[in-house]
């Protein structure tokens, strides 16, 4: 049986007040903007595209938090499901060695890759939303920054490549995840018109 859900479940008030304390201080790369307004549009865009399975909607929220805050898999599993944490842990990239040093941005790249072409369709949901969100935000900003593409850790013929592929390899098995991969395309075109 699928779980149907607003935004508003105790597991989602639960997945919001985690990310909001995870995140706190945290903002939008090169911006002013609070980090949790990408979390919540992640699982905005997912409930517009027809996901409403809670499970998927609160590791929507949370999708972030290992990969980009001190909180750990271990620490989330002691209040949420273990299908949630699975896409949070197929999500969250290996940023750094286990000697702390930064790992190189197309060998991470290439790991995230293959983990999402192998994973399940929820997993591939959130990624596919993610994305979307992301190059939403970055058609915004590239109108309102001349040196936009500098934020990066890439090229920008590198990053755009690596949505390009990640989006191809997320968009398979559901009507749903191909919509949300048109999206994605059609946001990758713009910028590549903008630039």
């Amino acid at each position: 049986m699928t779980r149907r859900t607003t935004l508003t479940s105790s597991l989602m008030e639960r997945a919001w007040r985690v990310a909001a304390i995870a995140h706190a201080g945290q903002h939008r790369k090169a911006t002013e903007i609070p980090y949790l307004v990408h979390p919540a549009a992640v699982a905005l865009i997912l409930q517009r595209s027809g996901f409403a399975d809670e499970h998927l909607l609160a590791a929507a929220v949370l999708h972030d938090v290992v990969e980009d805050t001190d909180w750990t898999l271990e620490r989330l599993a002691d209040q949420f499901p273990p299908d949630v944490l699975e896409i949070v842990d197929v999500l969250t990239e290996k940023k750094h060695d286990e000697q702390g040093v930064k790992r190189p941005w197309a060998k991470r790249k290439a790991e995230k890759l293959e983990r999402i072409s192998k994973s399940s369709i929820g997993s591939r949901a959130v990624w596919l939303a993610d994305k979307r969100h992301n190059l939403e935000t970055m058609a915004f900003d590239h109108i309102d920054d001349p040196d936009f593409w500098s934020r990066f850790n890439a090229p920008k013929e590198s990053l755009l490549k690596s949505y390009r592929d990640g989006v191809e390899a997320a968009r398979h098995g559901d009507p749903r995840l191909e919509h949300l991969a048109e999206e994605c395309l059609e946001l990758l075109a713009k910028l590549e018109e903008q630039s």
